[in-house]
């Protein structure tokens, strides 16, 4: 009989680890996705940024150093002229 009670026990213990690791991987709620003016926004600034660094890469490639600010300018207007877009297309209301 005390084996019985041993073996039972065991069981119990095994299967509470089993439901408690169970919960644990289990994947935590995704974010909800951003309003579609936020997803716009979020275009402009990754778009902005790729050209920045596209523009700098090929100045830095033709060792035009003295002319880096000028992407910097550029994609700051690109910016503001899609975040204007942006804006337009998706009015908060």
């Amino acid at each position: 009989m005390k084996k019985w009670k041993a073996i039972a026990g065991v069981l119990m213990v095994a299967s509470l680890f089993y439901v408690a690791g169970c919960k644990k991987e289990k994947e935590p709620a995704k974010p909800p996705p951003p309003d579609p003016l936020t997803a716009c926004r979020n275009e402009c600034k990754h778009a902005s940024e790729k050209m920045n660094k596209d523009c700098i890469d090929e100045l830095t490639k033709q060792q035009a150093f003295d002319r880096l600010q000028e992407c910097t300018t550029k994609a700051d207007g690109y910016s503001k002229t899609c975040r204007t877009e942006c804006d337009k297309k998706h009015p908060k209301g």
